[in-house]
């Protein structure tokens, strides 16, 4: 970014969450529909599970799309991620809780993600 941005530009980084969400949620991360059963049963009870058996019946018919997802999700907490983008040659100008909607509509505070504003 440093190399790319204009002298003094303000470079943004949002939304970066300082834990792994998909763990803290309990979302399934893994290539096989088998363990991927077994999650709804275990997070989700009976009636998902035999939803899923009947998608993944559909699915084997080629009328339904399941689709597994074994991807991490990069976290970092804010002075890690501070010390990573100064040690690019980005200058803090300040980081801040990220903005989000809750279910009433209210604009709050996020739990777990930041934004950045830097500087080159």
């Amino acid at each position: 970014m440093k190399r790319i941005a204009r002298r003094d530009s303000i470079v943004w980084l949002g939304e970066i969450p300082e834990i792994d969400e998909y763990a803290y949620y309990g979302i399934y991360r893994e290539l096989s529909m088998l363990g991927f059963l077994s999650h709804v049963m275990e997070r989700n009870g009976v009636r998902a599970f035999l939803g899923m058996i009947r998608r993944w019946g559909k699915a084997v018919l080629g009328k339904e799309q399941i689709v597994l997802n074994s991807a991490g999700i990069f976290h970092v907490g804010p002075e890690k991620m501070v010390e990573m983008a100064e040690g690019c040659g980005l200058k803090l100008k300040t980081y801040f809780r990220h903005k989000e909607v809750d279910q009433q509509g209210s604009v709050v505070d996020s739990q777990f993600r930041y934004d950045y504003l830097f500087t080159v």
